[in-house]
């Protein structure tokens, strides 16, 4: 497909499709379930709404339904921008499909920073940051951070949400007793369709910017179902504008094995970035994203070669012992990496020669850690028809993102050849 700019939309590779659909089905299914539905094509993404409403006693001007469509946009905001691209959101009215939500393209690279990696992992539930030592005075940054295309965000104390007319006890019931709480209410300008699902959005990011800190939100939409309480609130000095969905953010209930402990910080997900490298281009190139993206978030990096001690599969195996084995590879894992991380002064770098299968040992290995990046594919003797497997396991298994570098392409002979290798090239990633 060709934008309005003339410039060709990027063509979603079938890797890419399947994290762009998880990430959409990662949306909380608390309040109201299967009232939307993803069109996935070759270069763009349409999400519709489903009309006919299964939930209509409780939803039965569709509001609910839009605010849950906005959530799905921001979760594929985030998916894309992971895939190391620049998500273009289309919210007009199409005359033909008067059921589309949004259209999603992208025509342009943009590399994914520290931030985009916590935003990913928060989908599927990981914290990545440590807890607020102020509850509120995050919450304040956070409804900040997320306003903006006419939604407004209002911070809420627990005495606040208690002194809302009609509905304030009834969001405060839904609160633990005992927790540290605070609550943000999303509002709009208007109640037209793109301001619901831009509500939609917001009350998404809030849920996931409580997740990255190991707090628990859940937002509700029913408190305000009665178009007069809409209005009558909107007549509030303190609240700005028509109330959609508030955002309740707590922290986390302690289970009584929990109690005496620091729930929050024995779970905590790790500063680390773990690296494959089994000597292939690929995996060199990934070597050197890693070390880049360790440095710019300030983490500390884990070079990981697993083998096998099997002298028909790893040649440093033969006619030696483990131990040996093992200090070879330690010793080829050092020379094959040293030109690229000898370049990154005071990165803190940890080098692992573990035995075993390469896609269980990297994922074990990289469990608590922030980010896992491997490079495609690996090469080797009989090892190039396993290491291909390597990849999947990783997607699949993995607790922390997946991040896969191409290796560096081949350029041609020549005066042309001459030119792009006297260019500095780096891989970006593909996942």
């Amino acid at each position: 497909m060709t934008t309005l700019t003339g410039i060709l939309a990027h063509v979603w590779s079938t890797e890419e499709k399947r994290i762009l659909v998880s990430a959409a089905r990662q949306v909380p299914k608390r309040w109201i379930d299967d009232v939307w539905t993803l069109s996935v094509n070759e270069d763009s993404l349409d999400l519709y709404e489903r009309l006919a409403n299964n939930h209509w006693v409780r939803d039965r001007g569709g509001r609910a339904r839009l605010i849950v469509c906005g959530a799905v946009l921001a979760n594929l905001d985030r998916a894309i921008r992971m895939l190391g691209w620049a998500p273009l959101a289309d919210l007009s009215c199409d005359g033909l499909a008067l059921d589309r939500i949004a259209r999603l393209t992208s025509r342009r690279r943009a590399r994914p920073v520290a931030a985009d990696f916590a935003r990913f992992a928060a989908l599927s539930g990981r914290r990545t940051k440590p807890a607020p030592s102020s509850v509120s005075a995050w919450g304040r940054d956070v409804a900040e951070a997320t306003e903006g295309g006419g939604i407004r965000v209002r911070v809420l104390t627990p005495a606040d949400v208690r002194d809302l007319p009609k509905v304030g006890r009834q969001i405060a019931r839904k609160v633990t007793p005992e927790a540290s709480w605070i609550a943000f209410l999303v509002t709009t300008v208007t109640e037209s369709r793109e301001q619901l699902v831009r509500a939609g959005v917001v009350a998404q990011r809030l849920l996931l910017a409580a997740t990255e800190y190991g707090l628990e939100g859940t937002a509700f939409t029913e408190p305000f179902d009665a178009p007069a309480i809409r209005g009558a609130l909107a007549a509030i000095d303190d609240v700005p504008g028509f109330p959609q969905t508030v955002v309740v953010v707590e922290e986390p209930r302690k289970t009584p094995a929990q109690k005496g402990k620091n729930v929050m910080t024995d779970s905590a997900t790790e500063n680390r970035i773990v690296v494959g490298m089994d000597g292939s281009a690929g995996s060199a190139a990934a070597v050197r994203w890693a070390a880049d993206q360790a440095v710019r978030q300030g983490a500390a990096l884990q070079v990981v070669t697993v083998w096998v001690h099997d002298e028909m599969l790893d040649d440093a195996s033969a006619n030696r012992t483990v131990a040996e084995a093992r200090d070879v590879h330690l010793k080829a894992l050092k020379a094959a990496t040293a030109k690229v991380l000898d370049a990154h002064e005071g990165l803190d770098i940890t080098y692992d020669v573990p035995q075993g299968d390469p896609g269980e040992t990297l994922v074990e290995r990289s469990k608590d850690a922030a980010l896992l990046v491997l490079g495609s594919h690996g090469t080797g003797k009989i090892r190039e028809l396993l290491v291909g497997s390597v990849c999947k396991t990783a997607l699949r298994h993995a607790t922390c993102p997946v991040v896969v570098i191409p290796p560096p392409a081949a350029a041609p002979e020549g005066r042309l050849g001459r030119l792009l290798n006297s260019v500095a090239y780096e891989p970006g990633p593909i996942l």
